[in-house]
């Protein structure tokens, strides 16, 4: 290995460069900071201001008076008080917080206006030390980043990010991260699991002043969701009653279709008991290759699964009985070659599919209350 110590050109670079300490990076970053026109305030638990860089008063045309600091306490949004001092510095535990955007009106000429980059932290003393950097005079560069966008845009996400695919997200995160801005098309092999209630229409219109239909819909598809999540799958949409829910590993799908399949025969049981109507499940499952693209115009975009295999799952769910999980001979034959002993099924029979030429083999999934879904199913078939 060669030595790098005896390099010629590595003695020269160590020679000429040095670890500043920590008064020279001190003195360094101040030079800076004053070039750069930052400034600093610092603010009391109560919103009073303490104190304030002369940097801040010379940009709004302030005298570098004490006078002056009750001038701009009257020009400072009252928001800035509830979002920064009140809210980004006492929400985390060092009460830091970066890039909050603030427009302050000139005291002197109400038309002009400088829009500011705000970040601080709170003290231990709980005063608030805020750093502020010009961003703009006017309205002249403000439409890249408008004022409180950092936090608005947070607000914004919070609100919206549930009703984001949960698909979409993290495949917006990959892009991003290998330096990309689209989302790309793409072929997979995926499960794909259809869910809806039996007969959930006419239960609304039989129960829609008798309970809250949309907190007992959402209630069945919350336990929905969170057994497709801990099997690894990703719910693609919501429509209406229905689920439609991706996975990766076929056996995963049905351990999915199981544990929905064990809630639901809990949920009904009391529901039973409580004389109330069955909302039994229907589940349809098939393996398949797919294609995962951008489906819609430049205005409204899905980034969504589309295919035959697609077609097949949906079709095999209309086609299963209620209570009951129905998957396909694909699925059957995907999973079985991996060996998972813990999954049984009935013996194949064949089933005429709505829009397939050919009639589809498959199997329902054996499952421990088999029994007592089919009385179930029988009372609700009743009803």
């Amino acid at each position: 290995m060669r030595n790098m110590a005896k390099h010629p050109h590595h003695q020269a670079q160590t020679s000429h460069s040095q670890l500043l300490s920590q008064i020279e990076e001190s003195d360094k970053a101040q030079a800076i900071f004053c070039k750069l026109g930052h400034g600093i305030m610092v603010f009391s638990s109560a919103g009073d201001i303490l104190s304030i860089s002369p940097a801040i008063l010379d940009n709004l045309k302030l005298e570098v008076t004490p006078a002056s600091t009750h001038a701009l306490s009257n020009v400072i949004p009252g928001h800035f008080y509830n979002d920064v001092l009140w809210g980004l510095a006492l929400e985390s535990e060092d009460g830091l917080f970066e890039n909050y955007r603030i427009r302050i009106r000139m005291p002197h000429d109400n038309s002009l206006s400088i829009l500011f980059n705000v970040s601080g932290y709170r003290h231990h003393d709980m005063t608030i030390h805020t750093l502020w950097q010009v961003v703009s005079l006017d309205l002249k560069t403000t439409h890249t980043l408008a004022e409180g966008s950092i936090l608005n845009e947070a607000r914004v996400h919070n609100i919206t990010r549930n009703y984001v695919p949960q698909l979409i997200e993290q495949k917006a995160r990959e892009v991003v991260r290998l330096g990309g801005n689209a989302l790309p098309n793409e072929e997979c092999w995926l499960a794909i699991l259809f869910c809806d209630i039996a007969g959930f229409t006419s239960y609304v219109e039989n129960n829609e002043k008798e309970e809250s239909v949309i907190h007992t819909l959402n209630l069945i598809l919350g336990r929905i969701t969170k057994a497709v999540r801990q099997h690894d799958g990703i719910i693609d949409k919501f429509m209406g009653d229905c689920v439609m829910a991706l996975f990766k590993e076929p056996h995963k799908a049905v351990l999915a279709a199981l544990e929905i399949h064990k809630h639901s025969y809990d949920f009904n049981n009391l529901r039973m008991r409580a004389g109330k109507d069955l909302l039994l499940l229907r589940i349809g499952i098939h393996w398949g290759k797919v294609v995962i693209g951008n489906v819609g115009s430049a205005d409204r975009l899905d980034w969504t699964t589309i295919g035959d295999a697609v077609n097949t799952a949906a079709r095999l769910e209309k086609n299963c009985g209620p209570g009951a999980i129905l998957v396909s001979e694909t699925l059957y034959k995907t999973i079985t070659l991996a060996d998972h002993p813990e999954i049984r099924f009935s013996k194949a029979f064949q089933l005429e599919l709505k829009g397939k030429r050919n009639k589809e083999t498959v199997r329902y999934i054996q499952t421990d209350n088999q029994s007592l879904l089919h009385d179930t199913r029988i009372i609700h078939a009743k009803n």
